[in-house]
């Protein structure tokens, strides 16, 4: 944990934590790659959904590598495919992983907005997994940023929707939130 100066933002003190990520950006180690331009997609759902796959391996392999800026690269790119395709449903993992990838980098302000683009997802597709995702990294998210009040609003949301779920592994996280 890092303390805040006072005279930083006197009528809020955010705790700041950093991450692994947040870390090795600040020192110079890793540094954000630049969403690759999506190739321009045949009318092939077959293609388009290898892809996607693609997208979503690259994006795994560069996260359990710790190597955030690589694995926030593929999301976008994987991001960029599906919204070029149109269809809500595959866009939610890429927006998910945009979440909590710039959350770990310390990203905050983009964490905040692709956590509220998950939520708005979950609402249009009526999914309350996915609900809970997003009030929970919106609780992680304001927890950070140091809007307690939110924060708690959204970590009772989150566990709120894991329980209309049968996911024993969400409902445990939303605990956690």
């Amino acid at each position: 944990m890092i303390g805040v100066s006072p005279a930083l933002k006197p009528k809020m003190r955010p705790r700041l934590s950093l991450s692994f990520g947040a870390l090795f950006v600040l020192v110079g180690l890793v540094r954000a790659q630049p969403a690759p331009s999506p190739a321009p997609i045949a009318d092939d759902t077959a293609a388009i959904q290898a892809t996607l796959a693609t997208a979503e391996r690259k994006h795994e392999e560069s996260y359990r590598l710790a190597n955030y800026g690589e694995a926030i690269a593929a999301a976008r790119g994987g991001l960029a495919l599906a919204e070029q395709k149109g269809t809500l449903p595959e866009q939610v993992p890429f927006l998910r992983h945009l979440a909590y990838d710039n959350w770990l980098m310390g990203d905050n302000e983009t964490a905040l907005e692709y956590a509220q683009r998950v939520l708005e997802a979950a609402t249009a597709l009526d999914d309350n997994r996915t609900r809970a995702q997003g009030h929970r990294y919106l609780a992680q998210i304001y927890d950070v940023l140091g809007d307690l009040p939110r924060s708690r609003t959204h970590a009772e949301s989150a566990l709120r929707f894991a329980r209309l779920t049968d996911d024993e592994q969400l409902r445990t996280f939303a605990l956690n939130s």
